[in-house]
């Protein structure tokens, strides 16, 4: 016989999230988390109570139409396509683990209901590329020459090689060669973790410096050696740091200083990820075709496609001009 408290979602969560905190990285055990809290299984005060929560977990009850009528619901209540579908990823790992535990057979009741989610008339909303101009550029890095010398090494490093602002925090000296203009990514710094972790697609990458960066390191290297020793500090394995040795993006200080450039430089509606958005907007620009996978690999994607697919728009229009009209000359 199936006890409801037992067997229903809300107490198999318990042990679902248990589960991937112990097996897989903090940040995706908060999110999942939060969905639980807040959609699959909220707690009886909360507005959408009892969601799934009293769902009993058997491949009777735990069935595809289940989990589509309930999407479907969140759909008509005004949840956002993004969210639904963090929602259908989150019930599908469930599943998984449901069937790891024995309380499901057979197939995951979430496959192939991806093609249900989305209504008639709804886009999913997609992040767009930021990047700054050119123009927006030089001037951003004569005020951080001017005015955040310290400050100018980090900015440069992600505006010179495309990586992730956590990339650059975690990179250790280490994995840096100057002499052959190489450096290897290795980790991600993680804010919620408070640690550092895998790359995004947990694939580490050795990627190019430009002679500049290199320049600026090697400069900076002394400095943070002399302050730390002046001020008792022991030695620390990472790149960028303060003068108190405290890892950029650890204390957030730096969004104090991006801010602070913005400002001085009158540039609006920007974020620190926007100098990713630059480094490969800037260069697929000057030569797509000749650029395109040595850009994808700076930037880690796992596929060129998601490079092409993301920054398409910044191919050069002489590259396709022409191509609809060329419809008149198939055979």
């Amino acid at each position: 016989m199936i006890h409801r408290h037992v067997d229903a979602l809300a107490a198999i969560a318990v042990d679902w999230l248990q589960h991937v905190e112990d097996q897989r990285e903090a940040a995706t055990h908060k999110s999942y988390k939060e969905l639980v809290k807040n959609y699959l299984a909220p707690g009886p005060t909360h507005p959408r109570y009892p969601a799934l929560g009293n769902l009993i977990v058997s491949n009777a009850t735990m069935t595809p139409k289940a989990s589509a009528d309930y999407l479907t619901m969140l759909q008509q209540t005004g949840v956002s396509l993004s969210m639904r579908r963090r929602l259908h990823r989150a019930l599908s790992a469930f599943c998984t683990y449901a069937k790891f535990a024995g309380r499901l057979t057979g197939q995951n009741p979430c496959f192939d209901l991806g093609r249900l989610i989305r209504r008639r008339g709804e886009e999913e909303s997609e992040p767009t590329p930021n990047p700054f101009t050119q123009d927006e550029i030089a001037r951003i890095f004569d005020q951080l020459e001017a005015c955040e010398p310290t400050w100018l090494p980090f900015f440069q490093f992600l505006y010179d090689t495309g990586v992730r602002p956590g990339e650059a925090a975690a990179l250790k000296w280490e994995e840096l060669d100057c002499e052959r203009l190489k450096v290897r990514i290795a980790l991600n710094w993680s804010p919620v973790a408070k640690g550092d972790k895998l790359p995004k697609t947990h694939e580490r990458r050795r990627i190019d410096l430009t002679q500049l960066v290199a320049d600026q390191l090697l400069a900076w290297r002394p400095v943070q050696r002399q302050e730390l020793l002046r001020r008792g500090i022991q030695q620390t394995p990472y790149v960028f740091t303060s003068r108190r040795g405290c890892r950029r993006l650890q204390d957030g200080h730096v969004r104090l200083v991006f801010a602070r450039v913005m400002k001085a430089c009158g540039i609006t509606g920007h974020s620190l990820y926007d100098f990713r958005d630059s480094f490969a907007s800037h260069h697929l620009a000057d030569d797509w075709l000749r650029k395109l996978g040595w850009v994808s690999h700076q930037l880690g994607h796992k596929h060129v496609s998601t490079t092409e697919r993301y920054y398409y728009a910044y191919r050069p229009t002489t590259a396709s001009r022409g191509f609809a009209d060329e419809i008149r000359a198939v055979k």
